[in-house]
């Protein structure tokens, strides 16, 4: 048995849907029927319809490949899109942990910063405080050694 088309051209109709009107054609119009070699030997306009049904038929197949490779296409696009957006997601985290790495070497930095200058701070205060200390003690004992001497002289003039 061969499927033919009922006819050379399906019947169109319209859709009324108000939001999209179009045209389009309907199942039965596109159905193959099926038909006996045997009636069609004597009529060539079955015959004519077979080799038109034919050519729609490889036309569909040529339209199917073309949206198949078109399909591929976009999909290999988005799986590059795909790709190339994880690589720039990647970069960002690298990118994020080395300036979380450059501000905690910076912020680890200033804190020895001032920790050295706090130690230097201290240090000179106790040296000003030695040195208040020994200033104090030097001048005691200078004091009592001319409260010794006047002493002394005083008791040698006597």
């Amino acid at each position: 048995q061969v499927a033919i088309y009922r006819s050379n051209r399906p019947a169109l109709r319209r859709d009324l849907s108000p939001r999209c009107q179009r045209w389009s054609v309907t199942m039965a119009d596109t159905m193959p029927e099926t038909v006996d070699p045997n009636t069609m030997a004597g009529d060539g306009v079955n015959l004519t319809s077979a080799r038109e049904a034919r050519k729609r038929a490889e036309l569909d197949a040529q339209l199917l490949a073309n949206r198949i490779a078109l399909l591929k296409q976009e999909e290999e696009k988005a799986w590059k899109k795909i790709e190339e957006t994880k690589k720039r997601a990647a970069e960002i985290v690298e990118l994020r942990k080395q300036n979380e790495q450059k501000f905690s070497a910076k912020e680890q930095f200033y804190k020895q910063k001032w920790e050295s200058i706090r130690a230097a701070q201290a240090t000179n205060a106790q040296q000003r405080e030695k040195a208040k200390a020994i200033r104090e003690q030097t001048r005691h004992g200078l004091m009592e050694q001319k409260l010794m001497n006047a002493q002394s002289t005083k008791q040698q003039s006597q």
